[in-house]
């Protein structure tokens, strides 16, 4: 008794690369080297049995792609779509400090948000959400912040003024 043997070679994935969107946008997720396609999760997707198909998530979500080639060999690839949300909401208020006292800027508002301060001076960090404020003179520091979409872009500002400590008279 002789049996043919067929070995066939897996498909090879090929989805679109990392990406994000606004809230309400669409994308087109595409995918290559397959026979037959399955999108999962099947929900906010045009269609979910095509290689192309477009996807209106509403949260941040990774998609991913089962494909398989005519000879029923299986592989699968992952696309992350990034849906940056509303910002929380934050307060900067104007603030009195004496010479050499410091304070938290503490705004953060979400995920995958940017956070720019200037001046640099008297900032432990000017990218982060929660710099260390210590100013030596009265200071207006200015914040910037925004999503890599486009989706958001909030700016505001702040006005610490500074004085001297107050001396004691014996």
């Amino acid at each position: 008794m002789k049996k043919n043997i067929v070995i066939a070679p897996r498909p090879i994935p090929v989805a679109i690369s990392d990406t994000g969107i606004c809230i309400g946008d669409t994308i087109t997720l595409f995918a290559s080297g397959g026979f037959n396609y399955e999108w999962t999760p099947n929900y906010n997707l045009g269609t979910h049995l095509m290689a192309n198909t477009t996807a209106f998530p509403d949260s941040t979500t990774i998609y991913k792609v089962i494909m398989s080639n005519q000879e029923g060999c299986v592989d699968s690839a992952e696309v992350l779509v990034i849906v940056p949300q509303i910002p929380k909401d934050y307060s900067i208020e104007d603030i009195n400090l004496i010479v050499g006292e410091q304070i938290n800027g503490n705004i953060f508002v979400g995920d995958f948000f940017n956070y720019s301060w200037t001046p640099p001076e008297g900032l432990s960090c000017t990218t982060c959400f929660d710099p260390i404020i210590q100013p030596l003179q009265s200071s207006t520091y200015y914040i910037h912040i925004f999503d890599d979409f486009g989706c958001f872009n909030l700016q505001d500002l702040s006005l610490i003024h500074i004085s001297e400590p107050t001396r004691r008279t014996p």
